[in-house]
């Protein structure tokens, strides 16, 4: 039954698809032998040479059998915005919206549409993968590489409150503790861990008050950090966070403090949030004159930085073999480079 109501009709929409693109003369037979053409790059750069008035129509020989096709078994919500063509006219007024010059682009159209990919790994998240909370117990404490008190108790001669006090922060990063309205949930700390930096123009950015302390300039670049929420509440202007570098030694008396601005990830955007709870991820603004490339945000002086990932793996590729002449001659002739160097 899966072969028949979920697997053929996606091979026979792409088969249609490409029998029409063969047939209105966008591609040739030779670039689909043996089913052997792939949607990449070069397939694409072909499809923009292809002149506009050269268009598949729902008429086109091999179209019949894509409508079949969508008729079977589709998986779209009905909640969604985009809805599925019934009849060939629909199916007509989908392909002039989404330019039918292309048959990538007429791909890509229908099968968003029969078997949206975005509801169907949402739906398998939200009814298989545990919440922050419940997966803490199980993956967290071992993925996360937490720095242990031993190396403070054998350089410090710590106090007992602070002991107690990293051992608190620990404990709230591995268990995910979220702060909440009673006095001992609002007693969590916040530790926040920044994992790398991206770079963005400001039009990027949805903050007018940013924007407006950059003298109106749109096309400057903000450097911003991907962080996220161990535990806690990561909050925006209102408290001044600690920050931990990778190298960060407790023996250390000042730890540098500074207040940052938090924005929502949503693609290329960025929305501006007044904080951020546990288990998310952010991006953060005021980190850049740190020169770090990543660090750990924390409430508390003695909230401890990750130690850097070191998965330990040997590479899979070794050897990168290129041709000594770009033109093909000589191919015999190979330069050998180690990807490690």
């Amino acid at each position: 039954m899966f072969a028949e109501y979920a697997l053929q009709p996606l091979w026979r929409i792409y088969d249609g698809v490409y029998t029409a693109a063969i047939n209105v003369g966008i591609l040739s037979p030779e670039d689909y032998q043996n089913s052997s053409y792939q949607i990449n790059q070069t397939n694409q750069a072909k499809a923009s040479s292809v002149s506009d008035s050269i268009k598949i129509q729902s008429i086109s020989p091999g179209m019949d059998s894509v409508m079949e096709s969508m008729l079977m078994g589709p998986t779209t919500p009905a909640n969604l915005s985009i809805s599925l063509p019934q009849t060939t006219g629909q199916l007509q007024q989908l392909l002039n919206q989404i330019g039918s010059s292309s048959e990538i682009n007429v791909l890509r159209g229908i099968l968003r549409r029969y078997r949206p990919l975005s509801s169907a790994i949402l739906d398998a998240i939200c009814e298989h993968c545990p919440s922050p909370i419940e997966a803490s117990s199980h993956v967290r404490k071992s993925s996360l590489s937490l720095i242990t008190p031993s190396p403070i108790l054998e350089n410090l001669n710590v106090v007992k409150d602070h002991y107690y006090e990293f051992q608190q922060i620990q404990t709230a990063v591995e268990q995910c503790q979220v702060k909440g309205s009673s006095i001992t949930e609002n007693d969590i700390p916040t530790v926040a861990h920044v994992c790398k930096f991206v770079a963005t123009e400001l039009s990027n950015i949805n903050d007018s008050d940013l924007k407006s302390a950059s003298t109106g300039l749109t096309n400057i670049s903000i450097l911003l950090g991907v962080a996220r929420v161990l535990c806690g509440t990561l909050c925006a202007q209102s408290i001044e966070y600690y920050v931990f570098g990778p190298k960060h030694q407790y023996m250390m008396e000042s730890v540098q403090r500074i207040r940052v601005r938090l924005y929502l990830i949503m693609g290329a955007s960025f929305i501006r949030v007044q904080e951020v709870p546990a288990g998310h991820i952010c991006a953060v603004y005021g980190l850049e004159e740190l020169q770090l490339k990543s660090l750990t945000l924390c409430d508390k002086k003695w909230g401890m930085p990750l130690v850097p990932y070191s998965p330990g793996l040997r590479p899979l590729v070794k050897v990168n073999i290129e041709a000594v002449s770009a033109s093909g001659e000589n191919i015999a002739s190979l330069n050998r480079k180690s990807i490690l160097e």
